[in-house]
Parts: C-alpha cells; sequence; structure tokens
C-alpha cells in the first residue's frame, strides 16, 4: 500500500516522484552510534574497527569512545573495555607511546570482536500492552576488577506469564587504591540504590514491587542494620542506601544467577551476544 497525502501541502506530482511504499523495505534510522529499524522496532548497533595491530593508548580510548551506550545495554564489554584502559594507567603509559605487544594483543581481540555487535537487536518497547503487574529487579556485583549494578523490568499479563526485558547497567573499575572485596560489595549496592531511584524517577509509573539482589551475605546483613552501629565507611553508605531503598526489598541471590556478574568481571562483545543470562 504506497503512503499518499502525508505532507500537509498535498502535490500529486511530488506524490508521484516519491512513493513510499509501507511493505518495500525495512527502514533504518541511525542516531549516535545506534540504529532503529522501524520494521521490528528494535536498536541494533554498528561497529567501525580499526585493526592496525600495534596501538596507544590515544588509540584505545579513540574506540572506546565509539560505542555509544548511554543507558548500559552493552555494560560488560563496556566495563571489560573501561578495566582495560585502566590497566594502561596503571602501567603510566604516555598517550602515543605504543603498547606493549602482549597487551596489544589483548586490546586486538576485543576489537575484532566488535562486528558481533550487529548480532545485538533490542526491542525498542519494554513494556507489555496488557501487563496487569510490573515489577524492577535490580542486581549488584563486585569483584577486585570492577562492579557493576543492573537493572531488568518484569512484566505480566496474566498469573501464568512473565516477560523480562533488559533495562539499564551502571558500570565502575575497581578503585586503584586497594579495597576489600566486602566493601566493593557495599559499594555496588549504593550504586544500584541510586541507580534504580533514577529509574523509577524518570519510568513515572505504577510499580508493585522493587526486588534488589546481592550475592553478599555480609553487605546485606549491614543493609539491615541501623547505621550507627556500624564503623564510618559502612555506616555512611548503609544510611544512603536505607534512605534511597526504604520501600524496596533487598534479596539473596547465588552467583551464578546473577547478570551483574558480567559487568564486574567484563566481557568481550562476542561472548556478550550469546549470553542468555544477561539478555
Amino acid at each position: 500500500m504506497t503512503l499518499q497525502k502525508w505532507w500537509s501541502s498535498y502535490s500529486p506530482t511530488t506524490a508521484q516522484e516519491f512513493p513510499l511504499d509501507r511493505n518495500s523495505e525495512e527502514i533504518q534510522v541511525k542516531t549516535l552510534g545506534m540504529i532503529w529499524n522501524s520494521v521490528s522496532d528494535t536498536f541494533t548497533y554498528k561497529a567501525n574497527v580499526n585493526i592496525n595491530h600495534s596501538y596507544t593508548k590515544r588509540d584505545v580510548l579513540s574506540q572506546i569512545a565509539r560505542i555509544y551506550d548511554p543507558v548500559g545495554l552493552l555494560g560488560p564489554a563496556i566495563s571489560k573495555a573501561k578495566i582495560f584502559m585502566q590497566q594502561l594507567w596503571l602501567l603510566k603509559l604516555d598517550w602515543y607511546e605504543i603498547l606493549p605487544p602482549h597487551i596489544s594483543q589483548q586490546w586486538e581481540n576485543f576489537i575484532k570482536t566488535l562486528p558481533d555487535l550487529e548480532k545485538i537487536k533490542i526491542p525498542r518497547c519494554f513494556l507489555e500492552t496488557n501487563a496487569i503487574r510490573v515489577i524492577l529487579h535490580g542486581f549488584a556485583d563486585a569483584s577486585s576488577k570492577g562492579y557493576g549494578a543492573v537493572i531488568y523490568f518484569q512484566t505480566m499479563p496474566n498469573d501464568e506469564e512473565s516477560n523480562c526485558r533488559l533495562l539499564c547497567s551502571k558500570s565502575r573499575v575497581a578503585p586503584t587504591k586497594i579495597m576489600t572485596i566486602l566493601r566493593l560489595e557495599l559499594s555496588v549496592c549504593l550504586l544500584l540504590s541510586k541507580l534504580t531511584h533514577k529509574v523509577i524517577s524518570a519510568l513515572k509509573m505504577q510499580i508493585e514491587s522493587v526486588q534488589l539482589w546481592s550475592d553478599s551475605t555480609i553487605a546485606l546483613e549491614w543493609i539491615n542494620t541501623p547505621p550507627n552501629l556500624l564503623k564510618t565507611f559502612v555506616c555512611n553508605r548503609v544510611s544512603q542506601i536505607q534512605q534511597l531503598t526504604k520501600d524496596f526489598q533487598w534479596k539473596y541471590i547465588p552467583s551464578e544467577c546473577k547478570p551483574a556478574d558480567l559487568i564486574s568481571r567484563g566481557l568481550d562483545v562476542k561472548a556478550l551476544a550469546a549470553n542468555d543470562l544477561w539478555w
């Protein structure tokens, strides 16, 4: 079916010169590194990769900056790139200094997987029109390399069906100053609390419950403890967490079931594209 009269001032001559067929082919709109497919109503990515076999710190940062991921849909891959970049800073390399061969090979192995970005298709719509229940699930995890939080949106059209969609994520590299895993686990719980608060403020919709998950039993115990009974570092973070999540539920989850585990350690794009736990 040819679309006619879609301009406010309709011209038969112009319409004949530029016929638009709704079914002729899909329309793709590219904006800031992401592509919207109008037929499947999904977002995809296009990667521009420069393989030189020798790289500088400037080249690495430039490639990372070209991966546009404003809400963290590619969280584990971005995290892996950030962790690598921190490694270069710790080596105290200059911006135009060629990376050591073994470091350069690590980076090349990573960027060779970037074309797999094109295999990733993310639905633009995350809210089912017939949903009767909506639940937010947030996951937090930390490792010696980094830590991150991820949020999923669960909708239920009835008591037997359920759909879960990735909503957003946030990652940080571990500080160069040595910090215990327990403190990192608490820090990522605070990161998840802040991210969840922002998401709920942005959605402006009725959410039945918010469930936040961690595999750190000690961090969960701290969160349920009056802040005045805790030492300064823990006290400050717990008080913020309790204030931000007073109406939410904190729960324990095994590490192998937690998608945030992928952010804290990082994944290359090829592994991420095929990872069912993340998607």
